[in-house]
This record gives structure tokens, C-alpha cells and sequence, in this order.
């Protein structure tokens, strides 16, 4: 009894003493030393280690719950589609987007037919491409097969005429300009859109005012007409293509009030000709407005929300893009000419991608937009192409990590037509990626600086040779004594 007291004193004094140490603490009582075995590294370490084992466990957990959840979300967003694709041409192109091997058939159908297949899936609802996002699937490759096989036939639009010399001369200055304005641009402020005189979500919710009472028929009649659509997704209003007063456009159905008709255009002059931008910035704002000046669609671009990974609204991005593009090192060793190119790639790199979703045959749809765009700016028929072929390869990078190691140089270089066309792939591959949000670059900087190293090396071997590819007919390389 005496003996369990004088133990229990001895501890009572250990806890007072200790109590004045911040620093103390103990593992264990040694009973059979009769003393207190007290080790703070020890126990610090091995708590540290037992903490950081548990976050470990909780966060694979957690990844894989979340691996889970998106597995299951995906299987049942395609069994969904049969839903949604229920005609017989939504059920061929579905077919087409869900089959590796008819894509590869696509070779053996008639051109009619393909041409038919191109221009369905031009005009696929919004709604049908979310559905596609959801299920994980794209329009992808069979966009890229069509356009391949079509090339005779994808070339700028009867519309797209060349513009008056003022609104080009003044483009073109708006184009070097915007080199330093650009500067200023508080991105982070309009991160959301650049602030317009007459917005894109006034515009959509006024046409969507004037066309409620309409049946499906004379709505669809009305946005072919024009070249936009207006859908509801989630509660929102949302606004897909690029509204447009065309001439010779096709005949409106007779019993369409002309009033309304009057309206709806007079709405789409005030959103795309009349309108301007004005963020405070008046040097910005009048270069700004030059270059939109002669490219309206663009306007159909400000404010658009583009999917959770970007920080910035669709025309936000491709300015930023624009910026970064501007500020590399390589840039300045550009030619003028090819400095245009570069710009005006990077302006529309992005101009017809989905709203709100991952999207991605944004690249060949933005391509086969340029080609009207690039016609109005009085390119000839070879810059057109350089244009086409930037915008359409400007994610070279994705690409080349999925190529076999054997072909990664190969198919990359296939792509452009010049080396130059490459030194500027690598600089807009570059600003794409700093443009999206503050890590996405750095995440990817590793990829990006070692296929740059291994395709320099191989141009540089092989300084005799330039890259030669046309749209039409198949990439090669050729002896030439360009450089």
C-alpha cells in the first residue's frame, strides 16, 4: 500500500514538473524501472507519420469513390442517349461517334452521302452535345475524318466577302496595336467577359422574348436563317452559332409575322454591327473595336462560359492567349507577316467551341470557321490554309503524349507545312495553356519543354527539309529550299 502511494507521488511530481516544460510529454510509465520513458522526437515523428499515412488512406479513398461515381454517371449518361437520339440520322451520327471502326469505314460511302452526314452535324442541338460531354463522347474524329475526305467542299461561305478597305486598314492597325494595349487589360476584373454596349445575355434573352409564342418549325426556320440558336440548358439560356443578317439566305416561312421578323433583325444589328466594347481603357477600346469591326463574330464569343477547368470566359481566354503570345521571347524573331498569322490564329483559336462543356472537336469546328473569318480579312487562299492548320492542330501537345514514341515525331511535324508554322505552334501551344488558369502550364510545362527539345533536334538534323502539307491529299516531306 505504502509502496502504490510513493508511485503515485512519484507521478503526481513527474506531471508538476512537466507542466512547467512546454515542451514535455512521454510514450509510456516503465513500471519495472520506475521511471517515465519520455521521448518527444520519438513520439513527434511517429505522429506525423500516422497522421500523414491516414490523410494518404483518406484521399485514395477518396479517388477512387470519386473514379466510381464519374464510371457510373458516364454509363448511365450514354444509356440516356437512345432517348435523346431517336431519328434515324441522330441514330446514324450516334452510331458513327460511338463506333471506332465506322469512322474508319467512312472512306467507302459515297461523297453525297458524307456531305449530308457534315452538314448534320453542323446543325446537332446543344442539348445533344451536352448529352455527348456527359457520356464522355465527342464528335471528334469523325468531324476530322469528314473534313479530311471533304476538303474539296469546306471553304468559306458565299457571305463571307472580302470588307471595305477602312474597316481592314483599320483592322489591321487595331492588330498591331493591341500588342501593347493588351498590356492593361485587368483580366481578372472581366474575367467573366468584356464589358459590351449591348451584352450577349441581354441579346439572347430579347430574341428568346420575340420568339416564345413561335412553334419548333418556325423557330428552327428563323435561327437557319440567321446562323445562331437559342436553347434552354439547366435554367439557363444559352446561344450556339454565330448570328448573322446573310444575303441570299434561305426564304422565312410566310405566316412568320414580319414585325417580328424586323425585330429579331434589328436586334441581331445592334448585337454584331453597332455594338462596341468599353472596358475604361480608350487605346484598348479602339483596338479592340477595330479588330471585332471586321470580325463580328467575335462578339458572339464575349461572356461565354466555357467548362470548370478555365478560369476566364471564352473571349477572356483567347485575349489572355493573345497577351501571352505576344510577350514570348520567340515572338519578336517572328516575321511581320507571320506575326499576322499568329495573332489572327490565336484570336479565333477557340471561336466555336460549345458552351459550358469539354468540347472536343472545338478545334476543327474553329478551323472550318476561320476559313470564313480569314476570307472577310482578305487572306490569300495559302495563309488561309497556314490559319486553318494552326487552329486545327493547336493542341499538337495532347496529341503527341497519346502518339506511340515511335511516331511521336513523325505525326506531330505532319501537321504544318513549314517550320515556321511550327515555331508558331510552339508559342501558341504555350499561351493556349497559360491562358486557361493560374496552374494548367506548369502542370504541363514538363510535356511541353521535352517534345519541343526532341522535335528541334530533329528539324535541326534535318535543315534541308521543310514540312510540306496541303489539306488536300495526304502530309509528307518534301526536298524544298524553304526554311
Amino acid at each position: 500500500m505504502i509502496s502504490n502511494i510513493t508511485s503515485y507521488n512519484n507521478k503526481q511530481i513527474f506531471f508538476k514538473n512537466a507542466s512547467k516544460n512546454k515542451n514535455a510529454g512521454y510514450d509510456r510509465f516503465a513500471e519495472n524501472k520506475g521511471h517515465l520513458d519520455y521521448n518527444p522526437t520519438k513520439y513527434s515523428t511517429y505522429s506525423t507519420l500516422k497522421k500523414g499515412a491516414l490523410l494518404l488512406t483518406m484521399l485514395l479513398g477518396s479517388l477512387t469513390i470519386y473514379k466510381s461515381i464519374k464510371v457510373l454517371k458516364i454509363k448511365h449518361a450514354k444509356k440516356q442517349l437512345t432517348k435523346i437520339f431517336k431519328s434515324d440520322s441522330d441514330k446514324q451520327i450516334l452510331s458513327f461517334i460511338t463506333e471506332k471502326q465506322k469512322v474508319e469505314a467512312l472512306s467507302s460511302i459515297p461523297n453525297s452521302e458524307k456531305i449530308q452526314l457534315f452538314k448534320k452535324l453542323q446543325c446537332l442541338q446543344p442539348l445533344k452535345e451536352e448529352a455527348l460531354a456527359k457520356a464522355g463522347l465527342s464528335t471528334k474524329n469523325i468531324y476530322l475524318k469528314l473534313s479530311s475526305d471533304l476538303s474539296f467542299m469546306i471553304k468559306p461561305s458565299k457571305s463571307a466577302k472580302s470588307l471595305s478597305t477602312t474597316v481592314l486598314k483599320n483592322f489591321y492597325n487595331g492588330l498591331w496595336g493591341i500588342e501593347k494595349s493588351i498590356k492593361q487589360l485587368n483580366f481578372n476584373k472581366f474575367k467573366k467577359g468584356l464589358p459590351l454596349k449591348y451584352s450577349r445575355n441581354k441579346f439572347i434573352e430579347d430574341v428568346n422574348s420575340i420568339t416564345k409564342d413561335f412553334t419548333a418549325t418556325h423557330k428552327e426556320t428563323i435561327f437557319k436563317k440567321y446562323g445562331f440558336y437559342i436553347y434552354s440548358s439547366k435554367n439557363k439560356l444559352k446561344m450556339k452559332g454565330f448570328p448573322e443578317i446573310k444575303e441570299n439566305a434561305n426564304p422565312l416561312i410566310s405566316d412568320i409575322p414580319k414585325a417580328k421578323i424586323k425585330q429579331i433583325e434589328g436586334k441581331i444589328k445592334a448585337f454584331t454591327i453597332f455594338n462596341k466594347i468599353n472596358t475604361g481603357d480608350s487605346n484598348l477600346d479602339k483596338d479592340l473595336n477595330s479588330i471585332i469591326k471586321a470580325m463580328p463574330d467575335f462578339f458572339a464569343i464575349i461572356a461565354k462560359k466555357q467548362h470548370r477547368t478555365h478560369k476566364y470566359s471564352l473571349d477572356i481566354h483567347m485575349l489572355k492567349a493573345l497577351k501571352e503570345l505576344t510577350g514570348d521571347p520567340n515572338y519578336k524573331k517572328l516575321s511581320d507577316k507571320n506575326k499576322t498569322i499568329a495573332k489572327i490564329s490565336i484570336l479565333i483559336h477557340d471561336i466555336a467551341k460549345s458552351e459550358g462543356i469539354p468540347d472536343k472537336a472545338h478545334a476543327i469546328k474553329s478551323a472550318i470557321k476561320s476559313l470564313d473569318i480569314t476570307a472577310k480579312l482578305n487572306l490569300n487562299e495559302a495563309d488561309r490554309e497556314r490559319v486553318y492548320d494552326l487552329i486545327e492542330n493547336h493542341h499538337w501537345l495532347e496529341e503527341y503524349k497519346q502518339y506511340k514514341s515511335t511516331d511521336k515525331i513523325s505525326k506531330t511535324l505532319a501537321k504544318f507545312k513549314t517550320k515556321e508554322d511550327f515555331e508558331i505552334q510552339k508559342m501558341l501551344a504555350k499561351a493556349d495553356l497559360k491562358a486557361v488558369n493560374s496552374y494548367l502550364y506548369y502542370l504541363y510545362s514538363g510535356d511541353y519543354w521535352l517534345a519541343v527539345k526532341k522535335t528541334d533536334v530533329h528539324i535541326k538534323q534535318s535543315s534541308s527539309t521543310c514540312i510540306i502539307k496541303s489539306r488536300i491529299g495526304t502530309p509528307l516531306y518534301k526536298k524544298c529550299t524553304e526554311v
